[in-house]
């Protein structure tokens, strides 16, 4: 009787342990995907506050709201995107003259790109168990 008693308490133990551990590692995935769209977040706010880059205000401030209010509770195939858009767009917001014909182009980029992630984030998120 106190064999099976005893076992059960073991068998108990051992799933809460797999259980709590599962969340942990869970929580510090989650932690360390909003720190990477944070790092994006506050990039994309330095440009968007930059007075250099007063004629493309108010698109860069759209994309700013939208990465700011996305879901960061995960990474995407996108998330890469962002980076080396991001790194684009700081170089081309440096340059003068005619290289900053490019800036729309990589905005609208940008924007699509967010988008996708947006699309991506919600389907996984979808059934499943």
């Amino acid at each position: 009787m106190y064999v099976f008693i005893i076992i059960a308490v073991v068998l108990i133990a051992l799933a809460a342990y797999v259980m709590f551990s599962r969340n942990a590692k869970s929580t510090v995935d989650t932690k360390a995907n909003m720190v990477l769209i944070n790092e994006y977040e506050k990039r994309l706010l330095s440009i968007v506050t930059n007075p250099k880059n007063a004629e493309f205000k108010t698109e860069l401030n759209k994309v700013y709201e939208d990465l700011k209010y996305s879901d960061k509770n995960g990474i995407t195939n996108e998330d890469h995107k962002i980076d080396s858009i991001l790194l684009s767009l700081e170089k081309v917001l440096d340059w003068e003259g005619d290289n900053r014909k490019e800036i729309p182009v990589i905005i609208n980029e940008l924007k699509t790109t967010l988008e996708r992630r947006k699309l991506e984030m919600s389907e996984s998120k979808r059934g499943g168990f």
